[in-house]
């Protein structure tokens, strides 16, 4: 089943965002799913659902920003 992701505001976009650059996409993931812990517990996640939610995040990101990723 594919993720819907959710439209992220500009301050959701900038945590995920440097979470992202400090640990990479599937942190990231972890992150949005509310895993406020350091380091994040990525072990259980699925690879589909964090390629959806890194894709989604890519487009607002870009869109919003400027192209980045």
């Amino acid at each position: 089943m594919k993720l819907v992701v959710p439209q992220f505001d500009d301050q959701m976009l900038d945590y995920i965002q440097m979470v992202h650059d400090l640990d990479g996409p599937r942190a990231a993931y972890a992150f949005y799913l509310g895993r406020k812990s350091y380091p994040y517990q990525t072990a259980d996640l699925d690879t589909n659902e964090v390629e959806d939610f890194i894709i989604g995040f890519y487009t607002q990101y870009n869109k919003r920003f400027g192209v980045r990723y």
